[in-house]
């Protein structure tokens, strides 16, 4: 089953709240910070030479894993006057990353409050994410509910990353439910759509014109 918006924010929460596990997309779903990270990757792009444009930062690289991207504005870099490697970039970009939500955390007190909901009301919480594990526990840390997170599988932690299912279910396993066992998928982009359904969960679609995950969480105190 897929869940999509537009519908009443407290008829989605009602879902999650009797969803046998919850799991969360990082970037630009639990972190509102999609706009952080196309100011960074456009700030390594230009030191290497390369032209990113926030645009195009998401028209080629929304959706896809941090060392895919790093990956790609290497091979880029790789014929002009400052070549850089993937692990250069990865490693810039954890800097540039960490360091602003250690200054300003991008993860809503809305979302925070239905992140507390949920673990409260025995709801098991994980993310799902083609990021770094360090930037999710760094950003998770800064928001003050890294303790909620019964789970978070990150890049690192498969060999295929979205569309690929294997990280839902990897998660799944780590909170001791089936896949079809109603576990609900938060994401907001195709290829993590992709992935949820492959492996058989619904999902909810979050961001563009619909609601956000901090919408939701708002409806606890309407």
């Amino acid at each position: 089953m897929t869940i999509i918006p537009p519908a009443p924010a407290s008829s989605v929460l009602q879902q999650l709240e009797t969803a046998a596990a919850v799991l969360f997309d990082f970037n630009g779903t639990l972190s509102a910070d999609e706009d952080l990270l196309a100011a960074i990757y456009c700030d390594i792009a230009a030191e290497s030479g390369i032209e990113l444009t926030a645009r195009s930062y998401e028209s080629d690289f929304l959706g896809l894993s941090d060392p895919q991207i790093a990956a790609a504005l290497a091979a880029r870099a790789a014929a002009g006057a400052h070549p850089v490697t993937p692990e250069q970039i990865a490693a810039r970009m954890a800097e540039a990353y960490l360091a602003a939500v250690a200054q300003c955390p991008r993860i809503a007190a809305e979302t925070c409050r239905l992140v507390r909901a949920l673990a409260g009301a025995g709801v098991p919480v994980a993310v799902v994410t083609g990021t770094y594990g360090r930037l999710v526990t760094g950003a998770l840390q800064a928001a003050g509910i890294e303790q909620h997170f019964a789970g978070v599988v990150a890049c690192e932690d498969v060999t295929v990353g979205k569309p690929a299912p294997e990280g839902f279910l990897t998660a799944a396993r780590q909170l001791g439910v089936a896949a079809d066992e109603q576990v609900v998928v938060v994401e907001d982009s195709a290829p993590g759509r992709q992935a949820a359904e492959a492996a058989g969960m619904s999902v909810l679609m979050v961001g563009g014109s619909g609601l956000t995950v901090a919408d939701i969480g708002a409806a606890l105190i309407e």
